[in-house]
């Protein structure tokens, strides 16, 4: 067997096998911490890992599949994969969804078409091998499986990418930290695999016009199954290693609010605060509709401003907008009404200002000088030093080695 051939085969070889391992330890893991996004990448990993098979055994010299087993539905995976990995981010941005069949199922329309077809014409090419390669050289089937294939990935790169990017503005007004969650690893494997999308249709037209055959083909198509592997190396490492998070419920059925901040420091949310803390109660018409009038929205601001002062909620670098609504005894809507309306911020944004204040006065004090100015951070409500970086060179426009 030449080594070339082996060379080609080994990548993948290697694609398989990292694929089957770490879906073998998401299925386990999703079992046991029934973490149901798991699944999905496991499912994602596992069909992306066989697709590259049926070229390993051509580039073994094995070619059972092509001779014996002509245009029977042993691969036509990539029409999974793009709505396999939509769903595995639908499930990792709310941990509460879960797959229906009258509602989804019909994303996977295009690969039953193709399976049915590929069957259908496989068996009869079974006793009848002239028949089949006949139906397989025809001109629209050469062109058509690339174009759906493509029409595909970029459709679902859309759906998934609009899906990130909505969940990105809405983390913003749900949790005081939302870079542990950010899955930006997601949206990298997205932005990739598009690039090699629009790589494979520049190879694609590139063979054709040359009329590159044979091994000239093989060849350049191997470059591409080069960049899968180490796709689901990064898919799959990166997948394994995220922390759980229970409490990501994210809809696109209910909009993100995106919110003009004002980073101008003329004016910092104070610190300490003399005000009584009554307790403000909703009217039961705003209750309903989730809507504050004028006088209940300040009400509200009071209300939030005195439970910082005294509390100092923002010291807890895991709050999110529901423990907040929780001890202030009212809703998320009601509280994101008040943060976004009344002082016009984001969640994020707000409570980030408190904790830079924070700093800002603990840096300057005795009490903290045997500290260095990231664990005075930590001490502060951050939980990293890019998180506390970004914050403060947003909220003062320095960095904060430039003013200690």
């Amino acid at each position: 067997m030449p080594s070339s051939i082996s060379i080609y085969a080994l990548v993948p070889l290697l694609t398989l096998l990292q694929g089957f391992l770490f879906a073998t330890l998401l299925i386990l893991r999703g079992y046991r911490e029934e973490r149901y996004a798991d699944y999905w990448l496991a499912f994602a990993l596992i069909l992306l890992s066989i697709n590259g098979v049926p070229y390993m055994f051509g580039w073994l010299g094995i070619e059972t599949l092509w001779e014996d087993y002509t245009y029977l539905p042993w691969d036509g995976f990539w029409l999974v994969i793009p709505p396999t990995i939509y769903f595995f981010l639908k499930s990792l941005t709310n941990d509460q969804w879960r797959f229906a069949w009258r509602r989804d199922v019909w994303h996977f329309t295009a690969y039953g078409i193709y399976f049915v077809e590929h069957l259908i014409v496989g068996l009869i090419g079974l006793n009848n091998k002239s028949f089949v390669t006949t139906w397989g050289e025809q001109p629209i089937l050469i062109f058509i499986n690339p174009l759906l294939s493509w029409g595909i990935e970029i459709y679902y790169f859309i759906l998934s990418y609009r899906l990130y990017k909505d969940y990105k503005k809405w983390t913003l007004n749900e949790f005081s930290d939302p870079d542990s969650i950010s899955f930006t690893w997601v949206r990298n494997y997205l932005v990739v695999k598009l690039c090699l999308t629009l790589i494979s249709i520049a190879n694609f037209l590139v063979v054709h016009l040359s009329l590159k055959k044979g091994n000239d083909l093989y060849a350049l198509m191997w470059w591409g199954y080069l960049m899968d592997t180490l796709l689901i190396y990064y898919l799959s490492i990166s997948g394994y290693a995220q922390s759980r998070v229970k409490t990501v419920r994210f809809t696109q059925e209910t909009p993100a609010i995106v919110i003009e901040t004002d980073n101008s420091t003329e004016h910092p949310i104070p610190i300490t605060l003399s005000i009584e803390s009554d307790t403000v109660t909703e009217k039961e018409g705003t209750k309903n509709k989730n809507t504050l009038t004028e006088t209940d929205l300040e009400a509200w601001k009071t209300k939030v401003l005195t439970f910082f002062a005294t509390q100092k909620p923002y010291l807890n670098p895991e709050l999110t907008l529901s423990d907040l609504a929780s001890n202030l005894k009212t809703n998320t809507s009601i509280l994101s009404q008040v943060i976004n309306s009344g002082f016009s911020k984001n969640f994020n944004d707000f409570v980030n200002q408190y904790r830079v204040e924070e700093f800002k006065q603990k840096a300057k004090s005795t009490d903290y000088q045997h500290l260095t100015l990231l664990a005075i951070a930590f001490e502060c409500g951050f939980n990293s030093k890019a998180t506390f970086n970004r914050a403060f060179k947003k909220m003062t426009g320095q960095n904060p080695s430039d003013l200690f």
